[in-house]
């Protein structure tokens, strides 16, 4: 039997304040950014997520979970 692999995308507002790692700068998680902007959480079912937001004139994203 095979397992049925979930293709789930969900977004959810980051808040301006809200701590995130940035897993792109240290892979640990030891590394982390304070929001400036409201931004957007993109999380890929249960394996990786992204925080994107609009920063110094254009749009950043980095992997923010595994």
């Amino acid at each position: 039997m095979t397992e049925k692999q979930s293709r789930k995308l969900n977004l959810r507002l980051a808040r301006r304040g809200e701590r995130v790692p940035d897993l792109d700068a240290d892979p640990m998680g030891r590394w982390t950014l304070v929001l400036g902007t409201d931004g957007v959480h993109i999380l890929f079912g249960q394996e990786a997520g992204m925080t994107c937001l609009w920063w110094a004139g254009r749009l950043r994203c980095f992997v923010s979970g595994d």
